[in-house]
């Protein structure tokens, strides 16, 4: 029996959730928690009247239905996602994607949508993406270069979705080497070494050709103590906590809102300083040649 035969209660709704069938009156709490499964079928439904006509049948008749979120998952997932970009205008499917409601990350929405068993964490919560009590981190990356994927920062001065969750990574400190490390004593000393090397005064920015000059000249061994400490501090509080999902900015071309990157295990060999901008470390993560999608 098809999971959309519902009830009248269901339908009425559907149809307070979609009045006129024009605009969407979900609110971010709808995808949040264990109870954003009570209607999760129905969210189905929805998405399929407003968005996705696949001549006549419902795509999230095939949504994922395991108990985990591995990379065989991902590759189901960008199957049904290249379905659907074939199907509707790119306007559409791109708000799909983009759609953050008041929480959550570029192409959240369309994991929950085509995995039956997936709710969404939304808030300051650790593991975006969670079935049952396994977590995994989303982020809207692009690529750097063939062998790295960027676009996503560590620091205290990021915009309202990510502010507290990383505010509260960049506070958690990690002792290397007897001294204690944080978010702050990395951007100070970074900071003080490019002043340093190549008289650069910028405290709130360190850029990636300045970066490059530093590991190709005579600050390579202290840039290299630095960008261990970050790796120590984001592998221990973030990184090495659960896997990572990363999907295609907006950036990446066709490949937006697809899985280009599953990363089960981040080491810190994987994680390196990209820049240092207003209060935000970025890294740039490697991609393992296992988790490419």
């Amino acid at each position: 029996m098809s999971k959309f035969r519902f009830t009248p209660a269901s339908l009425e709704w559907i149809k307070s959730k979609l009045p006129y069938g024009r605009v969407l009156k979900l609110t971010g709490s709808d995808f949040e928690g264990l109870d954003s499964l009570k209607y999760k079928f129905e969210i189905q439904e929805l998405y399929m009247r407003k968005y996705i006509k696949l001549n006549g049948k419902n795509i999230f008749e095939r949504a994922l239905k395991q108990n985990q979120f591995g990379l065989s998952e991902a590759k189901a997932y960008n199957s049904l996602v290249r379905e659907i970009k074939s199907a509707i205008p790119i306007d559409q499917y791109r708000e799909i994607v983009q759609n953050k409601f008041e929480s959550f990350g570029p192409g959240e929405v369309l994991i929950y949508l085509l995995h039956d068993k997936v709710h969404l964490a939304g808030g300051t919560e650790d593991g975006d993406v969670r079935i049952g009590t396994k977590k995994y981190e989303v982020k809207a990356v692009k690529y750097y270069g063939k062998n790295y994927v960027e676009g996503f920062r560590i620091g205290t001065g990021v915009d309202k979705v990510e502010k507290d969750k990383e505010e509260k990574i960049s506070k958690q400190a990690v002792r290397k080497n007897g001294e204690e490390i944080t978010s702050n004593t990395i951007i100070t000393k970074l900071v003080n070494l490019q002043k340093d090397k190549l008289g650069i005064n910028t405290p709130q920015s360190v850029n990636k050709g300045t970066i490059d000059k530093l590991k190709s000249g005579d600050g390579l061994g202290e840039f290299t103590k630095i960008e261990k400490e970050f790796q120590a501090l984001t592998v221990k509080n973030y990184f090495g906590k659960f896997p990572f999902i990363f999907v295609g900015s907006k950036d990446t071309g066709n490949r937006m809102g697809e899985i280009i990157y599953y990363a089960d295990n981040i080491r810190e060999e994987d994680v390196t300083i990209y820049n240092y901008s207003g209060k935000n470390l970025k890294p740039l993560i490697k991609i393992r040649s296992g988790g490419r999608l």
